[in-house]
């Protein structure tokens, strides 16, 4: 047993040495390849957000519309890979990782082919991932690797991943679980998010504050009120009207209207 899928009906999908074997209802269905699959050996089972179920080995690219499995990648355009995984990112390009490199397929059927010269560490790619963000990450047999603006960056070095890198998970916080020859790493953002002058804050905060609507606002020691969103901010100073630049306290009323207190008063 090489590889085991759940798809959205909870029908598990088993790759059992060559053959695809399906698990429905308390009962085995073995799909032969070559007979039942247009492919010589099964290797990877893979559900796309559409539902869609893919499947991929030896022999190409195969997917099931209705009892059928119909070849979508042919061995031809694969060049002779033997494919790991697969991936369906937001743009419908298929991204096919395999024992050299990456192909990602168009909608329309281009191909464009990702090796050592676009930054891969090494050809063989083991493991593969399309993140929720819709990073694409690359296990190979030298490292990690990640697609950044049409080429791969290595996450090599000391500390890093340097060895096989057999297989990758994102968990429900984000994280990024990386499984090598080494063995296990997780990778995560950072907990916290600094913001301060070289991330464009007029000064220190004194004071912050959400609003009813969720709006934050932050006062200063003496730059004034900052209405801070991601969408952009706002400075209001004692040009617009405010008692003082320098803020001690803020809440708001049910109507709405903003309570400030400066130096100079409320």
């Amino acid at each position: 047993i090489a590889g085991l899928f759940v798809d959205h009906t909870g029908t598990l999908w088993i790759v059992a040495g060559v053959d695809l074997v399906e698990f429905h209802n308390g009962k085995f269905r073995v799909l032969t390849a070559g007979k039942d699959l247009p492919l010589s050996a099964v290797r990877t089972v893979y559900e796309d957000r559409h539902n869609n179920l893919w499947v991929a080995g030896f022999g190409g690219v195969v997917k099931k519309q209705g009892e059928q499995f119909v070849m979508v990648v042919t061995p031809a355009t694969l060049g002779g890979d033997i494919v790991t995984h697969l991936a369906l990112d937001d743009r419908e390009h298929l991204w096919i990782s395999g024992s050299n490199g990456l192909i990602e397929r168009s909608p329309d059927g281009h191909v464009n082919r990702f090796g050592m010269g676009d930054g891969l560490p090494d050809p063989f790619v083991r493991a593969m991932w399309l993140d929720r963000d819709g990073n694409i990450w690359a296990g190979t047999n030298a490292g990690l690797a990640r697609l950044e603006k049409g080429h791969f960056s290595t996450l090599n070095g000391p500390g890093r991943f340097q060895d096989q890198v057999r297989c990758l998970f994102e968990d429900r916080e984000g994280n990024l679980w990386v499984g090598a020859s080494d063995g296990l790493a997780r990778m995560r953002d950072d907990v916290f998010t600094v913001y301060g002058t070289n991330e464009g804050l007029p000064s220190d905060p004194d004071t912050v504050y959400e609003d009813r609507q969720g709006r934050v606002w932050i006062g200063f020691l003496d730059s004034g009120l900052l209405q801070f969103s991601a969408g952009g901010s706002h400075l209001f100073t004692a040009r617009d009207g405010l008692r003082s630049n320098e803020i001690f306290s803020i809440s708001d009323e049910r109507d709405g209207d903003l309570l400030i207190g400066t130096r100079e008063g409320l």
